[in-house]
């Protein structure tokens, strides 16, 4: 047994043992238990779906991700990073072409109603561009101006008789990286690090062709570059950061979507202090009621840390789901949410 099959076989075991890299069906059962429950106590499993009147479903399967950032940009477009929706590879060039003064590479392309990262990448060139839509032509894409900078997931609820929201959470993203020592490969510093070995199959296949390298010494080699949890980033709790600047930031920007008041935003933000202003904010994504309050993939959590919050989430989302329905708006039905769910897994 070569360095690089034992080194995966300790990744995997360590892996299992941290309950952030469980695989879904073992976290959510008792998540799910909650939801029934609150279900019956309000009569209506699908209750919460009404937390978000102005989305389909509220926003838990098939979220049309444009429409919410095309609410800001047409109000907030300086909060937004600049989103095109395209259908085709014509499309997508004719968009770049058309808005190449504010758009160019590298860009980001993603589904318009995808989850968890899934297909969501980094173009930078036109071959790039020609690859990404002939692995992904039966979709609708998002073309998205790049964004560098931190990274965070702010959750925002508003209650339906409550003129302000507020933030429920905030998570820092940070990016897998190891550091070059001038002396091992980016193979070998990939499996030795005690971070990056949990993730060391899907990193190992994404730099395949630079494993070899030999980074030099104090050289920092950024592994990933999209904020997903399943592509190895690390999610931190980041509640100190929020002020009273932030939130009325981000109250203002959420009145301008239809009907939303539950809901988790994906922005990027050049420094610190920016985040604590509510200045420079660039909204990547805003995510409707199947969103996770993702503080809870925080290392330094447990796993009845984790399962405290999502209850108190859950529990969230009846509340305004109950109180929009005693306004008039009514829950998803189960042949709507059923719907929703065949249409995105037949793209």
């Amino acid at each position: 047994m070569n360095y690089q099959t034992r080194k995966l076989l300790s990744s995997r075991l360590r892996r299992a043992l941290r309950w952030e890299f469980w695989p879904l069906w073992a976290f959510y059962p008792p998540i799910i238990a909650w939801i029934c429950l609150l279900g019956i106590r309000h009569r209506n499993l699908l209750l919460f779906t009404a937390a978000n009147p102005g989305m389909d479903a509220g926003g838990l399967i098939d979220l049309d991700k444009f429409a919410n950032l095309d609410a800001i940009q047409s109000e907030h477009p300086d909060y937004v990073a600049k989103t095109f929706k395209v259908t085709s590879l014509f499309e997508c060039k004719k968009a770049l072409e058309e808005n190449k003064h504010v758009l160019g590479y590298p860009v980001i392309l993603k589904p318009n109603s995808g989850q968890r990262g899934i297909a969501v990448e980094i173009i930078r060139n036109h071959e790039q561009l020609e690859n990404y839509f002939s692995r992904h032509s039966n979709q609708t894409s998002l073309l998205q101006e790049y964004v560098d900078g931190l990274e965070f997931g702010v959750f925002y609820m508003r209650e339906p008789d409550q003129t302000h929201g507020r933030i429920f959470s905030i998570n820092q993203k940070l990016f897998p990286e190891v550091v070059g020592n001038g002396v091992d490969t980016l193979e070998k510093l990939i499996l030795n690090d005690p971070r990056q070995h949990y993730m060391a199959e899907y990193l190992l296949k994404l730099h395949s062709e630079r494993l070899q390298e030999i980074p030099a010494e104090n050289q920092s080699i950024k592994l990933v570059e999209i904020g997903s949890h399943c592509r190895g980033s690390v999610f931190i709790e980041a509640s100190a950061q929020i002020t009273q600047e932030l939130q009325e930031r981000i109250d203002v920007i959420s009145k301008v979507i239809p009907g939303y008041y539950f809901g988790r935003y994906d922005l990027r933000v050049p420094s610190i202090k920016d985040m604590r202003q509510g200045k420079n904010l660039k909204i990547l994504e805003a995510n409707g009621v199947s969103s996770e309050s993702a503080n809870i993939y925080d290392p330094s959590y447990g796993l009845i840390d984790a399962y405290g919050i999502m209850f108190k989430q859950w529990q969230s989302a009846f509340r305004i789901g109950a109180k929009n329905q005693a306004q008039g708006h009514s829950p998803a039905s189960f042949r709507q949410v059923l719907t929703n769910w065949s249409r995105i897994n037949r793209g």
